[in-house]
């Protein structure tokens, strides 16, 4: 061995890596667990509000406004696959640094770490109201919020493959929701839905605000892109495929709700699925909507759980010394006392809803459109050398 070889050596064993990789951040998930993930996270708290959200903005044409809202949805994922395909292989957050540089990649983390917080205590918020009226009356909110959110920090734990083992396994639920809404699908009636656009356009069009909100859980996806197995077209069509299902799913809830009930009466049940269920019972199950929320209870879990850990991955980028264990307790802590603080307060709860629902606007349907062409100019940027 040459002394310039005994140098280089020297010097290699002399380095030490700045950062351990961490195994559990190099895991790799299959496109079936992708698909289980999106629609376990926008599947989720506003399955029983929805109908009722709807009705309020464009009554009995809120199923119109949903139609529409899942039409414009697949343009924000074709913007997402076409900035995170510009970038192969790099995260969310190398992404946003190529795109808005050092500082401005680090401001937009910091933003979707508070968006994802404000998202993850709404949820919180309305699970623990939700549970409090029809199960758990006079259990105080701080024992249902800390149950839900030290059950979704094991959950993420194990990282992004345990989840989407997880989120697979418990997506068979989904059927059973299925199956409950479509069992008392027999006593609804076509003539709810008439007259059509009886309101005009104006209502319909602000229904679509609505329909928006409840498909915002497709952000996960910009996030866990890179670390999925597969071509550039097939996420595509997972990512696609997984917004169908979604759209599906609401959609049979909205239809089902609104030709169950009349206008007039819809507009007295915030919960109309509910409602709807606990006039029927099987032979083996006297209270249909008990069961359909012990079910629901699950879909909240998985999609606070998304939020969570996308949170965590925020912290953790900006704060290196933070692990992700460390991170995710520091999420749970902030979200829990944002969470008391609101309580069941009305008033407090639909400003912190608008809150979201600009954020929503903000970071899940603007930022992906402004994406796409900073990546496409970056990316000759990179290949013209500058």
């Amino acid at each position: 061995m040459t002394s310039k070889d005994q140098n280089q050596t020297s010097i290699r064993t002399r380095q030490k890596p700045l950062h351990k990789s961490n195994p559990i951040d190099d895991q790799k998930i299959s496109r079936r667990q992708f698909f289980f993930i999106i629609i376990q996270t926008q599947i989720g708290v506003g399955v029983l509000s929805v109908p009722f959200e709807l009705h309020s903005a464009a009554r009995q044409d809120g199923w119109i406004s949903l139609l529409i809202g899942a039409s414009i949805l697949p343009l924000i994922l074709l913007a997402i696959w076409w900035t995170v395909k510009n970038f192969e292989g790099d995260s969310f957050f190398q992404l946003s640094e190529k795109l808005f540089f050092k500082w401005g990649g680090r401001v937009l983390a910091l933003g979707y770490v508070l968006y994802f917080v404000s998202v993850g205590t709404l949820i919180i918020i309305l699970y623990g109201r939700m549970i409090s009226l029809w199960v758990l009356p006079s259990t105080p909110l701080w024992i249902i919020a800390s149950l839900m959110i030290a059950v979704c920090c094991y959950l993420i734990s194990g990282g992004l493959l345990v989840m989407g083992r997880i989120y697979t396994m418990l997506s068979v639920l989904i059927l059973i929701l299925f199956g409950v809404i479509l069992y008392s699908a027999k006593e609804m009636d076509i003539v709810y839905l008439f007259p059509i656009l009886d309101n005009g356009w104006g209502r319909v069009l602000a229904g679509v605000n609505e329909a928006l909100f409840s498909f915002l859980g497709y952000i996960v996806s910009l996030f866990i892109y890179s670390k999925v197995m597969g071509t550039h077209k097939q996420k595509l069509r997972v990512m696609l495929y997984a917004h169908s299902f979604v759209f599906l799913f609401y959609f049979i809830i909205v239809f089902v709700s609104f030709t169950y009930f009349s206008t007039e009466e819809i507009t007295l049940v915030p919960e109309p699925i509910l409602y709807m269920l606990k006039a029927f019972e099987l032979p083996v199950i006297a209270r249909l909507d008990l069961f359909f929320i012990s079910i629901w209870v699950v879909n909240v879990a998985t999609t606070f759980g998304t939020y969570l850990y996308m949170a965590s991955l925020g912290v953790s980028h900006l704060c290196p010394i933070c692990t992700k264990t460390t991170a995710t307790i520091l999420v749970s802590v902030i979200v829990l006392a944002l969470t008391l603080y609101v309580g069941y307060d009305m008033g407090k709860t639909k400003q912190l809803d608008q809150i979201v629902l600009h954020l929503g606007y903000v970071f899940s349907l603007s930022l992906p459109l402004i994406m796409l062409p900073l990546s496409y100019f970056r990316k000759k940027r990179v290949k013209e050398g500058g």
